[in-house]
């Protein structure tokens, strides 16, 4: 009477199967959790901003985002009516929030002769305050003027990590905001390409 049974053959190479389908899957796993992870940071971002930017609005009162560190943010309502990021505006609840990513900013400088003429700049984070009038329109007040020749139109959240994330950026303009994707842009340079 034959016994039925696995050889050590056969179970050395079903071992040998799991073990490298767990390390590919874990290094897959890493990937998309690494891209998750940018592209919730964008998009928590941006909703703060939209948000900032709605209340605004709604209240017809300024609001300020502002990055008191180079990790964390924070938005704040113009309650004592001054038009300043002052110590008398209150932080809304829930800030500051961190920010797990290296983030890198720049404004976005147009040839005022050619507005299709742009050059961007990297400034320091801490300059990088975002303003929301009481019509949401959008300024940039702290931030270094533009070279000779040249408006500050709007600036570029950079989430910069090795992931290839969908969302990785915001590009803000007077009017809007907007997430994209950081990479070539098709007119030329590097930016954000809004999706």
């Amino acid at each position: 009477m034959k016994k039925k049974g696995y050889t050590l053959v056969e179970l050395m190479i079903v071992i040998s199967i799991i073990g490298i389908l767990a390390v590919a899957l874990g290094f897959t796993y890493s990937g998309w959790l690494g891209r998750y992870k940018v592209e919730k940071t964008t998009k928590d971002l941006y909703s703060d901003l939209m948000d900032a930017r709605s209340r605004s609005m709604q209240r017809g009162r300024m609001y300020f985002a502002d990055w008191p560190t180079f990790n964390e943010y924070e938005i704040r309502e113009d309650t004592n009516g001054s038009g300043q990021n002052d110590a008398g505006d209150t932080v809304l609840p829930g800030f500051p929030k961190r920010v797990e990513y290296s983030v890198s900013v720049y404004s976005v400088n147009t040839n005022i002769d050619d507005y299709t003429d742009r050059q961007l700049r990297s400034e320091a984070l801490s300059n990088a305050e975002t303003d929301f009038g009481d019509k949401g329109t959008l300024s940039w007040p702290s931030m270094p003027a533009p070279p000779a020749n040249r408006a500050t139109t709007g600036i570029m959240f950079w989430m910069t990590s090795t992931y290839d994330a969908d969302y990785d950026c915001l590009s803000m303009s007077q009017t809007g905001i907007a997430m994209g994707k950081w990479g070539t842009m098709t007119t030329g340079g590097t930016g954000c390409r809004e999706k």
